[in-house]
C-alpha cells in the first residue's frame, strides 16, 4: 500500500514543473504569438516568464531572425471597404492572416508606420497603436495631449513617426501637430509644436523647442533608430491652419525634402535634399517613396515615360560618414506598364509595385514583386483574392511586419479564470461531465496537443508537448484519454 501511495506521489510531481527555468524559456520562445498567449494559463511560473521584459526583447530577435522575409502587410486606404490588414506571402501568393482594424479610420491619407509588431496609425486627429498579433490597441492622441482647452478639432497632426529608444528598451512615437486654441490663436506660427510617448510609462512629454518645420508630407519610413519623413516646406504665409493636408499641389523634386528625428537623443534632424540627379529624371506623374534596404534609407522614384512605352524606377541609397550626406544611385529599370506606383521593398530584395494596367488591357490591376537581384518580375496575384477586388485599394504594404509581443502586460482575468479551468480539471478527473468537456476544449484550442495535468499539494499545473495523436490526462490515479473530439477513461 505504501509502495503504491509512493507511486502515486512520485508520478504528480513529475511534471513541467521539474524543468529548469531556462529550459521553459527556450521553450516558449519557439513558440508563435497565439500558443505563448495561451501558455499565460498554465500556471503562475510561465505567466510571470511570458510577461517578463526579457522574454519580450528576446522573443523580438528571435522573431527578426526567423520572419518570413517575403510576406508583406497590406494596408487599405481609409475610403475603401476594407477594414482590416491583410498578411500575406509574395512568395505563395496566399493569405498568412487576416487581422481586423479595431478603431475607425478618418482621414483618406493616415500616417502608417509598423517596427517589430506594432502598428502606428494616425489620421489628421487621432493617434492609434496597434499590436495585431495581440488584437490589442491603444489610442494615443483623440485631441491636444498637452493643453485641455484646445479643442479636438482644432488640432492637426502633421507628423508622426514610431520608434525604438534603446537606452531603456522602450517603445515611443514621435508627434509634431498645429491648430488654433479657443481664441483662434494659431499654435507657433513659425514652428508646430511636438511631443513624444513612451509606451512603457504610457504618457507624453512636450519636446520644448523642437524647431520641427512645417512639411505637407508625402511618405515616412523608420531606419536604424530614426524616422524619417519626406515632405515639402510649407511657408507660414501660405497656412490657414485647417487644410495643410489637402492643399493641391504636385511635388517639386528641388523643394522636396527629408527630415529625420533622433529616437535616442529626441532631437529633429536637419532637412535634407535629395539627390541631385532626381530633378532630371521626373516629369508629370513623378511618385516619391521613402524605403528601408539593407539598413539603408532608400529614396524610390517612378515617372512614365511615354517614349519608352513603359514606366521608368530608380531607387537612391543614403549613406552618412563623419556626418556628410551622399546618395548613390543602386537601382534603375523599365516596367512595361502604362501606370505604377512603387510600395516598398521587402527584406528579401524585391521591389513591391502596384500596376494599373498594361499596354493589352488597361483594366488590369496588379501586384507586381521586382527581385532587385535578377530583376525578374513576379505577379502576386494579390487582387485575385475575394477579399481584394476591383475596388478595393492598398494604401502602403507594411514588408517588415512579424508578431510581437509588445504591449502584452497579462490579463490578470485571464490568470483568474486558469485558477477556475484547474478547478473544472480536477473535476474532470472526478468524472463530472462539466469538467470533461472543459478537458475537450482546452485540448482542442491546443489542436489537441499532448495535455497533462499534473498535481501538487496545492495546485494543478497545464502543460503541452507535441505529440498531436493521443493525449493523457493522468492525475489521483486515474487517467484519460483524448481520441476523436472526445475523451474517454482508462
Amino acid at each position: 500500500m505504501g509502495s503504491t501511495e509512493s507511486s502515486k506521489n512520485a508520478k504528480r510531481k513529475s511534471s513541467f514543473d521539474d524543468l529548469p527555468l531556462e529550459t521553459v524559456f527556450d521553450i516558449l520562445l519557439k513558440l508563435p504569438v497565439k500558443s505563448i498567449i495561451r501558455s499565460t494559463l498554465v500556471n503562475k511560473t510561465w505567466h510571470s516568464i511570458i510577461t517578463n521584459p526579457n522574454f519580450i526583447s528576446a522573443h523580438i530577435q528571435r522573431s527578426r531572425s526567423c520572419c518570413d522575409e517575403s510576406a508583406m502587410l497590406l494596408v487599405p486606404f481609409t475610403g475603401s471597404l476594407e477594414n482590416y490588414c491583410s498578411l500575406v506571402s509574395t512568395d505563395t501568393s496566399s493569405l498568412i492572416q487576416k487581422y481586423e482594424i479595431p478603431f475607425t479610420r478618418r482621414s483618406l491619407e493616415p500616417f502608417y508606420a509598423s517596427l517589430h509588431g506594432l502598428v502606428l496609425f494616425s489620421s489628421r486627429s487621432e493617434l492609434y497603436l496597434w499590436n495585431p498579433s495581440l488584437r490589442t490597441h491603444r489610442a494615443l492622441v483623440t485631441s491636444n495631449p498637452f493643453d485641455k482647452r484646445s479643442y479636438r478639432r482644432s488640432t492637426r497632426i502633421l507628423l508622426a513617426g514610431l520608434g525604438f529608444h534603446k537606452p531603456t528598451n522602450d517603445y515611443r512615437v514621435v508627434m509634431a501637430f498645429s491648430g488654433v486654441d479657443e481664441k483662434g490663436k494659431v499654435y507657433e506660427e513659425v514652428a508646430p509644436r511636438a511631443g513624444i510617448y513612451s509606451l512603457r510609462e504610457h504618457a507624453w512629454k512636450e519636446l520644448k523647442n523642437s524647431k520641427v518645420p512645417r512639411l505637407i508630407r508625402e511618405d515616412e519610413t523608420y531606419v536604424d533608430g530614426r524616422f524619417y519623413w519626406l515632405g515639402t516646406m510649407l511657408l507660414p504665409e501660405t497656412y490657414d491652419g485647417w487644410y495643410l493636408n489637402s492643399l493641391p499641389y504636385r511635388p517639386d523634386p528641388e523643394q522636396l525634402r527629408i527630415l529625420s528625428f533622433n529616437f535616442d537623443t529626441e532631437e529633429f534632424g536637419e532637412l535634407l535634399k535629395l539627390p541631385d540627379e532626381v530633378s532630371s529624371c521626373v516629369g508629370q506623374a513623378t511618385e516619391f517613396r521613402l524605403m528601408e534596404f539593407e539598413g539603408s534609407l532608400c529614396v524610390c522614384v517612378s515617372d512614365i515615360k511615354y517614349d519608352s512605352g513603359g514606366q521608368l524606377f530608380y531607387i537612391w541609397s543614403m549613406r552618412s560618414e563623419n556626418g556628410v550626406i551622399s546618395w548613390s544611385l543602386r537601382f534603375r529599370f523599365l516596367l512595361k506598364v502604362r501606370a505604377a506606383r512603387p510600395l516598398n521593398i521587402t527584406k528579401s530584395g524585391s521591389l513591391i509595385i502596384e500596376s494599373f494596367g498594361d499596354y493589352s488591357n488597361w483594366s488590369t490591376r496588379i501586384l507586381i514583386s521586382r527581385n532587385l537581384k535578377s530583376m525578374h518580375d513576379r505577379d502576386i496575384g494579390i487582387f485575385k483574392f475575394e477579399e481584394y477586388a476591383e475596388n478595393s485599394s492598398i494604401s502602403t504594404v507594411g514588408t517588415h511586419f512579424m508578431e510581437s509581443l509588445v504591449m502584452y502586460e497579462g490579463d490578470q482575468k485571464s490568470l483568474l479564470k486558469s485558477a477556475e479551468y484547474v478547478q473544472k480539471v480536477c473535476n474532470a478527473i472526478d468524472g463530472t461531465a462539466e469538467g470533461t468537456d472543459i478537458l475537450g476544449r482546452i485540448a482542442a484550442g491546443f489542436n489537441a496537443f499532448l495535455l497533462w495535468v499534473g498535481f501538487s499539494e496545492d495546485h494543478a499545473t497545464l502543460f503541452l508537448t507535441s505529440n498531436p495523436s493521443i493525449t493523457k490526462v493522468d492525475g489521483h490515479g486515474r487517467g484519460m484519454y483524448w481520441n476523436n473530439n472526445s475523451f474517454s477513461y482508462s
